[in-house]
C-alpha cells in the first residue's frame, strides 16, 4: 500500500471518527477530546526527553486530568468545581515539589517542559467543554464547524501550495509551505464558512467569515509551531498511531492552537 494511499484511508477513518464522536453524544465529546489530550501530553512527552528533558509524566497527565474534568465540572458538576479547581492546583504545586526530589541537574528544563506541555495539549483540550457546554447545553455545532474549516484550510493549503507554491512562508521551520499554499487555506476556509453559516446559526454569516479566518490563521500557526518543535527534537513525526499521518499531535497541531481562539471568539460574540 502506497503512503498516499495510505493516508488517504487513515484521514477517512480519522475524520469519520471524529464527526461522529464530536455529535453523538456529549459522552463520546468528552471522551473523545480527553483521551487525544492524554495520548497527545504522552508524545510530547516523548519528544521533550529526546531533547534529554525528564518531565514529570505522571503528575502532569494527573494535573491535565483534573483541569480539564474542573472546567468540565462548571456546567455540568457545580457542585464539584471548587474542590476539583482546588485538586488542581495542588496538583500543580506538587510538579514544582516533586523537582526537588530529581538526581538529575536539569530540574529547571525538565519542569518547564513538565508545564509546557501541560499549556500547549492539556489546556486546549480542556477549553473544549467551556466551549461546547454552555449553561449546561451541549452544543457541538461550534467545535465540529471549527474542525471542518480547520481540514477545509489543511486541504486548500496542500493542494494549491503543491501547485502554485513558490515562495516560502517560514522555510527555516516548515520548507515546504508557501503564501500561496497559505492564500489556498484562506480561500477554502472563506467558502467553508458560507456553507456551514446556512447549516449552523449559532453565528451569522459575517461572524463565520471571521471565524474562519481566525481559524486559518491560528491552523497556519499552530502547524508551524508543532514543527518547529519536531525540528528541535530532530523527529519527523509525534507517534505512529495514525498510518501514514503519525501521532495525535500530528493531526491535531492546528486545532490545538484553533481552540482557545475559538474560545475567546465565543466569549466576545456570545
Amino acid at each position: 500500500m502506497s503512503n498516499l494511499t495510505q493516508r488517504i484511508i487513515t484521514g477517512l477513518i480519522y475524520g469519520i471518527t471524529s464527526i461522529a464522536c464530536l455529535s453523538i453524544s456529549p459522552v463520546s465529546f468528552v471522551v473523545f477530546f480527553l483521551v487525544a489530550m492524554v495520548i497527545g501530553l504522552n508524545e510530547f512527552y516523548n519528544l521533550a526527553e529526546k531533547l534529554d528533558y525528564k518531565p514529570n509524566r505522571i503528575l502532569a497527565t494527573i494535573s491535565s486530568i483534573l483541569i480539564f474534568v474542573s472546567l468540565l465540572s462548571i456546567y455540568l458538576f457545580p457542585d464539584y468545581s471548587k474542590t476539583l479547581a482546588a485538586c488542581s492546583i495542588f496538583s500543580i504545586l506538587a510538579i514544582f515539589v516533586s523537582a526537588l526530589f530529581q538526581k538529575e541537574n536539569k530540574s529547571f528544563n525538565s519542569t518547564a517542559s513538565t508545564f509546557l506541555a501541560i499549556s500547549y495539549v492539556a489546556l486546549p483540550f480542556s477549553l473544549t467543554s467551556l466551549i461546547a457546554f454552555q449553561n449546561g447545553i451541549f452544543e457541538y455545532e461550534i467545535i465540529l464547524s471549527s474542525f471542518i474549516l480547520v481540514w477545509l484550510s489543511d486541504t486548500g493549503g496542500y493542494f494549491i501550495g503543491v501547485k502554485f507554491g513558490k515562495r516560502r512562508l517560514m522555510e527555516r521551520i516548515s520548507p515546504k509551505k508557501s503564501w500561496e499554499g497559505a492564500f489556498g487555506s484562506l480561500l477554502f476556509s472563506l467558502v467553508g464558512a458560507i456553507i456551514i453559516s446556512e447549516y449552523f446559526t449559532v453565528f451569522n454569516t459575517y461572524e463565520w467569515i471571521i471565524l474562519s479566518i481566525i481559524i486559518c490563521v491560528s491552523s497556519i500557526l499552530g502547524d508551524l509551531i508543532e514543527s518547529m518543535y519536531k525540528r528541535n527534537a530532530g523527529i519527523k513525526d509525534t507517534g505512529d498511531i495514525l498510518p501514514g499521518h503519525g501521532g495525535v499531535l500530528d493531526r491535531f497541531d492546528s486545532i490545538i492552537f484553533v481552540l482557545p481562539m475559538i474560545y475567546i471568539f465565543q466569549l466576545i460574540i456570545l
